[in-house]
């Protein structure tokens, strides 16, 4: 940007913004509607800043008045915007490059976007599309591979510390963040629903009870919270099933009986923040959960009665810093959790659970999704670059005393392994995973079937003034 400041996205709902020079970053203040995050900013010749908002269930391209605060969507339901100074707004729809004339001035797009480049491969939920332009009319793109339905499939594994894996769900779906038991003998799993008449991102909830490993769905298809945040969690008793969904343009937290008795119940009145459901007290008594309010990008840790009916508290508030994922202990003395300072690293947290008691850092370098170990004293973790379970053992020399070891690397995540969930067995040594099924990818005649190859067009801004002219006033 000008006056020598450089803005960045770092996935949160706030761009930042710090002087070339250094110095520590500050947060964009933005007014209007609330957003998961944003991503992909571009200055704009003007001082305004280009980017992608991602919401709830749809993704937008904006435009922001730093100055002001004040922001305006510019093309609905798309990704990845480029601004061109010959006055064009480039922006991907799926796994399409489109182009359409664009005036800076009042902000407006030309109706009708033009299709300028198919098979442009991109991450729909996280706002990204592979693809560039230069200066000089050169477009790279990486081709996406065909879309059919085996671009979509996973499979719910389990992979040991060699990285061996095996099937713990016969089929292939389209599976998110699966939920094991406290026995370790029943599992659930958010399953997208592909059914895309209704508009939007929907999923349901099933279950399974390995001794007769089928399938059965336990809820009925609900708006979807963003990407891996469509959360289920066992009662203790195993008796309850606890997720969250969104309805009628709320928040809430759920539970449904895992006999498929009675009707769906709302635990955690529905509001306007995300809530995610964490973990429960031994006795089942309590349950942990964090809400995250996308527009102020401000979080808290809440603890309530599992059978509701009374008012969540606040548990260890961090003034200033985004706090996520309270993880009870196997006993219930201790929390884990994830504490991030505004343009930070993620870290990971273990405090007394509900009393009083130091706060100590036990991962090293960023931390995400602390999981206690069921069969010894061990808690594991994500770690916040390359994919890796690393783990931190401790020890109790007092109630109120906690050591924990330097952590350690545990298993490297293959690439075919969604590297933002999972989740442990009883016997502390295997990890409950989804893995990406590939799909067979085709070729047209003279292609490669290599679907990572870069792709240059050259002198593509020919072509562009031919299939999208501008209007000259």
């Amino acid at each position: 940007m000008s006056n020598n400041i450089i803005v960045f996205a770092t996935g949160e709902p706030l761009l930042q913004r710090v002087a070339a020079s250094g110095g520590e970053p500050s947060p964009i203040q933005v007014k209007g509607r609330p957003v998961i995050g944003r991503v992909t900013p571009q200055a704009l010749p003007d001082g305004r800043i280009l980017c992608g908002a991602r919401g709830d269930n749809q993704n937008d391209i904006e435009v922001i008045n730093p100055a002001s605060g004040e922001s305006l969507i510019v093309q609905k339901d798309a990704i990845y915007g480029l601004y061109l100074t010959s006055g064009r707004l480039l922006f991907v729809q799926d796994h399409s490059l489109f182009a359409t004339p664009f005036d800076l001035k009042h902000l407006k797009v030309a109706n009708g976007a033009i299709n300028v480049q198919q098979r442009v491969a991109c991450d729909t939920q996280m706002g990204f599309a592979d693809c560039a332009v230069s200066e000089t009319g050169i477009l790279a793109y990486i081709k996406a591979a065909p879309q059919n339905d085996a671009s979509e499939e996973k499979e719910v594994v389990w992979m040991n510390v060699e990285g061996k894996t095996k099937l713990a769900i016969p089929d292939r779906g389209a599976y998110i963040a699966p939920s094991l038991s406290r026995s370790g003998s029943k599992l659930a799993v958010t399953i997208e629903d592909k059914d895309k008449t209704r508009g939007g991102s929907w999923s349901h909830i099933e279950i399974l009870d390995f001794a007769r490993p089928i399938l059965q769905q336990l809820t009925p298809p609900a708006e979807k919270p963003f990407g891996p945040l469509a959360v289920s969690v066992w009662s203790p008793d195993e008796r309850w099933v606890y997720f969250n969904r969104r309805e009628d343009g709320k928040w809430g937290i759920f539970r449904k009986r895992s006999d498929f008795r009675g009707e769906i119940e709302n635990v955690v009145l529905r509001g306007d923040a995300l809530m995610v459901p964490q973990s429960f007290s031994p006795d089942g008594k309590l349950f942990t959960y964090w809400e995250a309010e996308s527009q102020s990008q401000k979080s808290s840790m809440m603890v309530t009665e599992a059978e509701g009916g009374n008012k969540p508290r606040p548990i260890n508030e961090e003034v200033g810093r985004m706090v996520a994922m309270p993880e009870i202990s196997p006993g219930g003395e201790w929390l884990a959790y994830v504490v991030q300072p505004p343009g930070g690293t993620a870290e990971i947290y273990v405090s007394p659970f509900l009393r009083t008691g130091a706060l100590m850092q036990v991962s090293k370098g960023g931390g995400t999704l602390p999981r206690w170990s069921p069969a010894e004293k061990r808690l594991f973790f994500l770690s916040a670059e390359e994919p890796r379970i690393m783990a931190v053992d401790y020890t109790m020399t007092t109630e109120k005393t906690f050591t924990a070891t330097l952590p350690r690397e545990i298993l490297k995540i293959p690439a075919n392994i969604d590297p933002v969930w999972f989740g442990v067995n009883t016997n502390g040594r295997e990890f409950l995973v989804t893995r990406t099924i590939k799909p067979v990818e085709t070729s047209s005649p003279g292609e490669t079937n290599n679907a990572r190859c870069v792709s240059l067009v050259i002198n593509w801004f020919t072509e562009l003034e031919q299939k999208v002219p501008i209007r000259k006033e």
